[in-house]
């Protein structure tokens, strides 16, 4: 129809580490936390690194076309942990940042 551009693109809410941050249809979660100046550490944008680690405590989130889910082995997919780099919100997200394997060894080199 004529007015379907009139549509409104769905927007979600996704609240990650006490921020709520407007997701919109497509975006990936990472791209909506940088564009409202909420850091989460990232690298390669594309699943290799794995340094965008969230913990998805609620909500649903759809991976990108041609997602690369790499970083996440099969124990901390089960555990609830997603990229941000490659998935999108499917309804209003709960997430908290996950600590790295990396970050967790130089905490833990700093503490000995």
């Amino acid at each position: 129809m004529w007015f379907s551009w009139l549509k409104k693109t769905p927007v979600y809410q996704m609240h990650l580490n006490g921020n709520n941050i407007p997701v919109r249809q497509g975006q990936s979660l990472l791209q909506a936390a940088l564009a409202h100046k909420i850091q989460i550490q990232s690298g390669c944008k594309v699943g290799n690194c794995g340094l965008c680690k969230c913990r998805l405590l609620a909500g649903t989130v759809h991976p990108l076309p041609d997602a690369d889910n790499a970083a996440l082995d099969a124990t901390e997919q089960h555990s609830g942990l997603i990229l941000a780099c490659q998935n999108t919100a499917q309804s209003n997200l709960w997430l908290e940042v996950a600590e790295t394997k990396r970050q967790k060894r130089n905490r833990d080199e700093q503490l000995a």
